[in-house]
């Protein structure tokens, strides 16, 4: 369970013993505590301070606990309330929850734990809707950004319909008299021409608008980066490193949904060709290398020269590979180790990553192949990311006519397997040559 670090709590409850093992058991978990036994008491610290959670007893001598709770959320206070009950007064408590309580907790407490669960718990759901409201917002934001670009594109189109009508009547005319007007007509058809190309090269570059400017922020960045220290100093050094390192991150991100986009559209080609696995996983492993080693994390990979070539695409299959790499590196602490292993079952050439990372419970087998998921939301939140990488690999290995399994022992680390068809063993390109 994560630290109570930097979070507020407090505690109304009239009951020495039962305000006593609440401060008691939240200062475990380093969480910041005022523990009052006078709702009175509680509302003067509430009006004076900001909390991010509060315990409010059901039996409070001078006020009742819900009263107490409808009185924060009238003033707006938005930190998480547990109402604090016995079993005599459990129904109470229930309705709570309706006069904007979140959680209850029954004393006499059976477990002592059970205050850090509830807190944790508490926290973890108001953190969640806060993460849900800012994606929302963001999506929000995007739609009104792809909204703008939409009109715009349709103005252009709309600009463009208008100025080939246009010429299309004068080269109507321009028919009519073709002996009279015959340099004018030639004429028009250039100009109808570059018109063509304006549009052709508009709608080419409308594809790489988000990708242009990014790669521009990167190559800026690396110069900087790789700058003589005596003209640029090493904060600022430090400075393009964040923008470098950022960068990468969007253009990783931009590039994900474009993917996903054109699987989903049914766009996505592949250029199947025979090729060595170790042509798809050596440039891989060399991509990812310089994440492992600021984490010291340890590559290997166990190639094998004779095994014949699969078929596949070797951008798009190196593409799936890193998603898994990348997986491996993130959630495998430092100095750990990720191998890469192959072997031929059947018709097919599987692929196994291994890694030494904190693994996944079995109930979340399903769950992290689907998109913008991972295991759970405390892993999104101490590691980062939209949780896409798998469900590409997923969808990418599937497109090859492959498959994707994944083993994992929560603490001792996890194997994610995919396979790729071989080549037709009559083709010439069978063996290794």
């Amino acid at each position: 369970m994560s630290s109570g670090t930097n979070y507020r709590v407090l505690v109304a409850d009239d009951d020495p013993n039962v305000r006593n093992d609440i401060l008691q058991r939240l200062l475990l978990d380093n969480y910041e505590v005022d523990a009052v036994d006078s709702g009175i008491i509680a509302m003067d610290y509430m009006n004076s301070r900001e909390y991010d959670l509060a315990f409010f007893s059901v039996n409070l001598f001078d006020m009742n606990g819900l009263v107490l709770t409808q009185i924060a959320r009238e003033n707006g206070k938005d930190f998480r309330i547990i109402i604090i009950s016995d079993r005599e007064n459990l129904e109470t408590a229930i309705d709570a929850k309706s006069m904007g309580a979140n959680d209850f907790i029954i004393q006499p407490f059976e477990d002592l734990k059970d205050i850090n669960a509830v807190a944790y718990r508490a926290l973890e759901n108001k953190r969640l809707e806060e993460e849900k409201e800012r994606l929302f917002r963001q999506l929000q934001q995007s739609n009104r950004e792809l909204a703008a670009a939409k009109q715009e594109i349709e103005a252009w189109s709309h600009e463009l319909e208008r100025k080939v009508q246009e010429r299309t009547y004068e080269l109507e005319q321009s028919r009519r008299q073709i002996q009279k007007y015959a340099e004018e007509l030639k004429r028009s058809n250039e100009e109808l021409k570059q018109l063509d190309a304006m549009k052709t090269d508009f709608l080419a570059n409308i594809s790489h608008e988000l990708k242009t400017p990014l790669t521009a922020i990167l190559g800026y960045s690396e110069i900087f980066m790789m700058g003589d220290e005596n003209n640029i100093s090493p904060q600022f050094k430090e400075f393009a490193s964040m923008i470098n390192d950022s960068g990468k991150q969007l253009l990783t991100l931009i590039t994900d949904i474009l993917s996903f986009s054109e699987i989903e559209r049914g766009v996505m080609e592949l250029n199947l060709q025979p090729v060595h696995i170790h042509e798809i996983i050596e440039p891989a492993v060399d991509e990812i290398q310089d994440k492992a080693d600021q984490k010291q994390i340890h590559l290997h990979f166990e190639r094998h020269d004779e095994y014949p070539a699969v078929n596949a695409d070797p951008a798009k299959s190196k593409l799936a590979l890193l998603k898994l790499l990348d997986n491996a590196v993130k959630f495998t602490p430092e100095g750990g180790s990720v191998t890469i292993r192959t072997e031929i079952k059947g018709n097919f050439l599987w692929t196994h990553v291994r890694d030494t990372g904190i693994g996944i419970p079995a109930d979340q087998f399903d769950v992290i192949f689907q998109r913008m998921r991972q295991g759970d939301g405390s892993s999104t939140r101490e590691y980062g990311g939209l949780g896409v990488g798998l469900s590409m690999a997923k969808e990418l290995i599937e497109l090859h006519n492959g498959s994707i399994t994944v083993e994992s022992e929560v603490g001792r680390g996890s194997c994610f397997s995919f396979s790729l068809p071989l080549v037709d063993p009559t083709s010439d390109d069978y063996g290794f040559n």
